[in-house]
């Protein structure tokens, strides 16, 4: 997939290339989100994490225990889908 997943705190604690994201049932009437890389994965069920503010050109999200953790796209997947639009 490409692209980069950073774990933050007070700092970052880690960057690794995306390999892959999910989101799949967690219960009945829930879903867990998690983005895996090379390194390690942060995910967070949808019930207790979600979007969050940010820098540009990233899009951070705060998960479980007010844990953020952020991604970037893919420099070269983003001018690709742009040309063929």
């Amino acid at each position: 997939i490409g692209g980069i997943l950073e774990e933050h705190g007070l700092g970052v604690f880690g960057e690794t290339k995306i390999t892959n994201i999910t989101l799949k049932p967690n219960g009945v009437d829930s879903a867990y989100f998690r983005v895996d890389g090379e390194g390690f994965s942060c995910g967070f069920d949808v019930a207790h994490g979600g979007v969050t503010g940010g820098e540009k050109g990233w899009i951070t999200f705060s998960g479980d225990g007010g844990r953020t953790w952020r991604i970037k796209n893919n420099e070269s997947v983003i001018n690709k889908s742009d040309e063929t639009i």
